[in-house]
């Protein structure tokens, strides 16, 4: 796999290393690429995918979508809210609680809820299952893994929601909750993950 130096975009899923000089590995700002904010589509992945062999070449998504183990859910809209640590107690030598793990909920909604009810009762009847990749408007695509690049199954929640107002929009409201690390990346996704083929 393709892994840019530091400094560069993210091409490629590598497993983070926890050992070394973590000095060697920050990037200053000037360095970075440009990182939006905002979510604008989803890939949901069943968890069984091998993650390691990710990357940003539009061919790898198409296949998985053939295959029925990735669907891509977009246009959407949604942020990345901060997420709450989850304490393991105080570490010998320590007199604070040391974290371990974050917990997410990160919210998204596209519109056309009505034909789209089927496929979200079997989402969230599936617990277990789904993982969700979410591409940023910077094309970036944060991923939740574990151990092993291993998919986190996610817990997902949908519902309707719609404008108080005539002639306002129904829209499908999607909550994804998992614990887990720091987000793995892959930056400068192809288009074709923006919409479904």
């Amino acid at each position: 796999m393709d892994l840019l130096l530091k400094g560069r975009c993210l091409m490629a899923v590598t497993e983070y290393s926890c050992t070394g000089n973590p000095a060697a590995d920050f990037v200053e700002l000037a360095d970075q690429c440009d990182q939006g904010s905002k979510i604008v589509s989803v890939i949901a992945f069943k968890a069984t995918v091998d993650f390691s062999a990710l990357d940003n070449v539009e061919a790898t998504y198409t296949a998985l979508v053939a295959a029925n183990d990735a669907y891509i859910i977009g246009p959407v809209t949604g942020n990345w809210p901060e997420a709450s640590p989850n304490l393991a107690g105080k570490a010998d030598g320590h007199s604070n609680d040391r974290i371990k793990s974050w917990s997410y909920d990160v919210p998204f909604s596209h519109l056309n809820p009505d034909d789209n009810l089927e496929y979200w009762t079997k989402i969230c009847k599936q617990q277990g299952t789904w993982t969700l990749g979410f591409v940023f408007e910077d094309m970036t695509m944060y991923l939740a893994l574990g151990k092993g690049l291993r998919g986190i199954p996610m817990t997902i929640n949908a519902r309707i929601g719609s404008d108080d107002e005539l002639n306002g929009e129904r829209r499908m409201m999607v909550n994804a909750n998992w614990k887990g690390g720091l987000p793995y990346r892959i930056a400068d996704m192809p288009d074709a993950v923006l919409k479904p083929a």
